[in-house]
């Protein structure tokens, strides 16, 4: 009986062991991907894109360029999204799948896919910025129009009403006699 239960702690240690290890190369494998895409310096690219396309769509925002990047920076930069990054990397594709984009990525189309995604990811959000600024009338009249229906066939939520100086969150709007 010992020898049973012997053997059956020796296979569950084992079990543990190997699917640690898989863990292990499945995320070195992301990691080498990341790598490979230069992540760091494509958000760090993302953070400036989206900045001037902040600042072009409402120059006023240009005034609060410096703390803005400070806030992308702390919250948005490389290091700060790695590891969830990862995971999500992680659920979505095998390691086998991973060290094939990784293989791709070193082939010459590879490489000139990862130089040419940055520029042309920016350049589609540009036509689609000016799509939406072409139409912006039509969109502000969809806007003025009442809520859609929900998918459950109740109306949108609309936002809370604000309070006045007149109105307390436990009473009623006070008259005057």
């Amino acid at each position: 009986m010992r020898i049973y239960l012997a053997v059956a702690i020796l296979s569950v240690s084992l079990a543990t062991s190997s699917a640690h290890a898989d863990a292990t190369s499945h995320r070195k494998a992301v990691l080498e991907l990341f790598q490979l895409m230069d992540m760091n310096n494509m958000l760090k690219s993302s953070i400036d894109v989206s900045l001037q396309a902040q600042i072009q769509a409402n120059p006023a925002v240009g005034r609060y360029e410096k703390q803005l990047r400070a806030f992308f920076v702390k919250y948005m930069s490389w290091e700060s999204l790695k590891e969830q990054f990862a995971d999500l990397y992680q659920k979505a594709f095998s390691e086998a799948e991973l060290k094939e984009l990784v293989a791709f990525y070193r082939t010459p189309i590879g490489k000139k896919t990862l130089h040419e995604l940055p520029a042309l990811m920016q350049q589609g959000a540009q036509i689609g910025m000016a799509r939406v600024q072409a139409h912006a009338d039509e969109l502000n009249a969809m806007m003025q129009e009442p809520p859609a229906a929900t998918p459950a066939g109740k109306p949108a939520a609309r936002p809370a009403a604000r309070r006045t100086a007149t109105t307390t969150p436990a009473s009623k709007p006070k008259t005057s006699n």
